[in-house]
């Protein structure tokens, strides 16, 4: 469903998850966005998410140096909200994103222990940067970049949870 009214467009989305081990589960979403001009557009969106464990998670056997599957895991829940705004004209596409998630219940790997689940919740934030140009009808160059900040309730830095990422592409 996508509501247009004049240059602001809402979209509202309700889905509802249903696992044959974790029973139903509804998460939502809310995304809009605002066109300033015929290139600059202002987006913002506030969602909730659940994920099950995988079966990998859930049951994978013990490969030498420690246990993997915990049959004991229970699905994660998260809240997040993005701001940013896109840029677009004939040859450059570029966008800007502030972003937070908070997951309850995350599942981590830790060596000797394998898959865990903490109780408390994580906090991620960060920033994303995309940008493309085309040079001509077949050819583009792409750059994208992301900034984390992945803490656990003790603000440490998550483990496995990169800081940067970026990717250069022709």
């Amino acid at each position: 469903l996508n509501l247009m009214i004049g240059k602001l467009s809402l979209e509202p989305s309700l889905r509802i998850d249903r696992h044959s081990s974790f029973g139903s589960y509804p998460t939502f979403a809310l995304s809009s966005s605002y066109t300033l001009d015929d290139h600059w557009k202002l987006r913002i969106s506030n969602s909730t998410g659940y994920r099950t464990p995988s079966n990998y998670e859930l049951f994978a056997p013990d490969v030498g140096y420690g246990p993997i599957g915990n049959k004991n895991l229970q699905p994660e829940e998260s809240k997040s909200a993005e701001i940013g705004f896109n840029y677009l004209n004939n040859k450059i596409e570029f966008s800007f994103n502030l972003f937070k998630t908070e997951i309850d219940n995350i599942i981590l790997w830790e060596y000797g222990l394998g898959n865990i689940q903490t109780e408390y919740q994580t906090t991620s934030q960060g920033i994303e940067l995309n940008y493309s140009y085309a040079i001509n009808q077949d050819e583009s160059f792409y750059l994208q970049s992301s900034w984390t900040d992945a803490r656990d309730i003790n603000d440490n830095q998550l483990l496995r949870v990169p800081k940067t990422i970026s990717r250069l592409s022709y």
